[in-house]
């Protein structure tokens, strides 16, 4: 005895009551990813916070240690480039928050244009873009302290590699999203029929 032909609406109700249960719980757990929100934004907090304690460091110890202008200039600069990893880190994991809780969360949270993410293509693009100037910054912090023991061209072949290849990747991106875009337009304006 097949209990489906036996009781053909029972097991119908089931499944029916069944999806729609299941598609109440995968709707509600996008509201999960608030941990992901709230730990990007919380490193962010922590490394701009950090990178405000550095530069307070560097303030003090130029004006603590009496150096001459020559050091304080080495000690700027070398400081200075750590710092800009740091704030670009920190502006990164922001970014990540923002985007993430823009895609699952809530898409009308009042932001500059350019900060609004709509898809996840948008906050790849962010994010490879920001990715791009820290291994610049950090190529240049490492030409700025080189001490001549390792091979600083093979590091920045290296790096200049791995830009090429983000930029390409970042450019083709773009390139599908104006592609998009276009149709998009062209969708909209086209009449119904």
């Amino acid at each position: 005895m097949n209990p489906v032909e036996t009781y053909p609406g029972t097991f119908l109700f089931i499944s029916k009551a069944l999806t729609i249960m299941l598609a109440k719980v995968l709707a509600q757990s996008r509201y999960l990813i608030i941990i992901a929100v709230l730990g990007s934004l919380l490193a962010s907090v922590l490394v701009t916070i950090f990178a405000g304690w550095s530069i307070l460091r560097i303030v003090l110890a130029i004006l603590s240690r009496g150096l001459t202008a020559q050091d304080i200039g080495e000690h700027v600069a070398v400081g200075a480039i750590e710092l800009i990893e740091l704030f670009l880190l920190g502006t990164v994991l922001y970014v990540i928050a923002l985007g993430i809780y823009q895609l699952f969360i809530e898409q009308d949270i009042h932001l500059p244009a350019w900060l609004e993410i709509h898809t996840l293509d948008n906050l790849k693009e962010r994010l490879l873009s920001t990715v791009l100037l820290m291994l610049a910054v950090s190529f240049l912090g490492f030409a700025v302290t080189w001490d001549g023991t390792m091979n600083i061209l093979a590091l920045g072949g290296a790096t200049g590699l791995v830009i090429a290849g983000l930029a390409y990747t970042l450019s083709l991106a773009r390139q599908r999203h104006g592609q998009a875009q276009a149709q998009g337009v062209k969708t909209a304006e086209r009449p119904e029929e």
